[in-house]
């Protein structure tokens, strides 16, 4: 059954340096392959891209450090997106990401609930990474550790 709500997530990661550095390239090499995986994957709605239909890697910074990139997505339910981060090729980033990026001192992914057929903008994901950062985990905005379902109950 389908639901009426989709899954928002949001996350960042700053880079060891910028994209076109040949420490990052590896990660720079893989996007398209990796995002091309996320369109195939069962549950996926929607991918942010730059305007030019790039990955949103190669986009204009959206915060004052340049090396910080973003990914924003749209899936079907929790389990999808679940899904496509530990069991495809997503995972083998996931675990190396060390070599790529830095590790950050604040929240740097963020999930929350929007209407089926909604598309947030950039700047309201962006938003809701702050509102994570402010306020903590809750049924408006939360993280992987403090999930809620789309009525806002907490996910047991």
């Amino acid at each position: 059954m389908k639901s009426n709500y989709h899954l928002a997530q949001i996350n960042i990661a700053e880079l060891k340096a910028p994209i076109d550095d040949p420490l990052v390239a590896e990660f720079r090499e893989s996007i398209d392959f990796v995002n091309e995986t996320s369109r195939r994957s069962p549950g996926f709605v929607w991918l942010y891209q730059a305007e030019d239909g790039q990955s949103s890697s190669y986009e204009e910074p959206h915060f004052p450090n340049p090396l910080i990139v973003v990914n924003y997505s749209l899936w079907e339910d929790y389990i999808s997106l679940h899904h496509f981060v530990y069991n495809t090729v997503h995972s083998y980033f996931l675990k190396n990401r060390k070599r790529w990026m830095s590790a950050m001192d604040r929240p740097h992914a963020a999930m929350w609930w929007v209407k089926a057929g909604e598309i947030p903008t950039i700047k309201q994901a962006i938003e809701k990474l702050k509102q994570l950062e402010q306020h903590g985990p809750g049924p408006e905005v939360f993280n992987l550790r403090q999930r809620f379902n789309a009525d806002g109950s907490p996910v047991k």
